[in-house]
């Protein structure tokens, strides 16, 4: 019988295995695939709780100017004046907005008390805070609009990191065969460690998988490495 482990939050990616406690307060993805859309909604969609409460420590008022506050903080570069934004930071700033208005404006709004006018914008508004960073956000920017809107945001207000469990999905990564889909899935765990604790649990058929297909990455964020006898073919990332 193995004791359960508890582990102490911390910025970053870690394998943890299923006898590790999950974080009471943290978020747990169960089934991750390699295709974006089919778990970064869902996980943004809970992190929003989480958001919003951070949003609410520091104010109550104003969502706009609240908004501009925290994007002054996070990305300084959406008020210059001297150039176009960037589909990142143009879909992050409309995130910033979108999460600040839920959390001030709609706070315990009960859905069918709104006019036609606020359900359409409550939707429209989760919308955007649900798709930022999937390239089917607002203006279809990837990763780099994930990177500058939550995780930025997490990463400047929130003390103690949330916890993300990714419980990978294995056959949906040892059967996949596109692997730039893996490539760009494995991107957006990186970009999301940056502003949370991060915890991947995978099998350990799945670990040998991601070490001898993507060598680099699982030996930079996970510490794993490939056996001596890889092929010469296996690619670098």
């Amino acid at each position: 019988m193995r004791t359960h482990q508890s582990v102490t939050r911390k910025r970053g990616i870690r394998l943890v295995d299923h006898t590790t406690n999950l974080s009471p307060n943290g978020i747990t993805c169960s089934a991750v695939s390699p295709r974006l859309t089919e778990w970064i909604p869902d996980l943004l969609d809970e992190l929003r709780p989480h958001t919003e409460r951070t949003i609410r420590e520091y104010t109550t008022t104003d969502p706009w100017r609240v908004s501009s506050q925290f994007l002054s903080e996070t990305l300084p570069a959406w008020q210059t004046t001297e150039s176009t934004w960037t589909d990142d930071i143009a879909e992050a700033v409309a995130y910033t907005h979108a999460i600040t208005a839920l959390a001030l404006t709609y706070r315990d709004k009960d859905t069918s008390e709104l006019s036609r006018y606020h359900r359409h914008r409550q939707e429209a508004l989760i919308d955007t805070v649900t798709s930022i960073g999937t390239g089917r956000g607002p203006i279809n920017a990837d990763l780099g609009a994930l990177a500058k809107g939550p995780v930025a945001f997490h990463r400047e207000f929130e003390d103690h990191p949330t916890v993300l469990t990714l419980i990978l999905d294995g056959s949906a990564w040892t059967n996949l065969t596109d692997r730039r889909t893996g490539v760009r899935a494995l991107a957006a765990i990186a970009v999301l460690a940056d502003g949370f604790d991060v915890r991947l649990v995978a099998s350990p058929t799945v670990q040998r998988h991601l070490s001898k297909r993507y060598p680099h990455w699982t030996e930079c964020h996970l510490n794993l490495t490939v056996s001596r006898d890889r092929s010469p073919h296996t690619r670098p990332y």
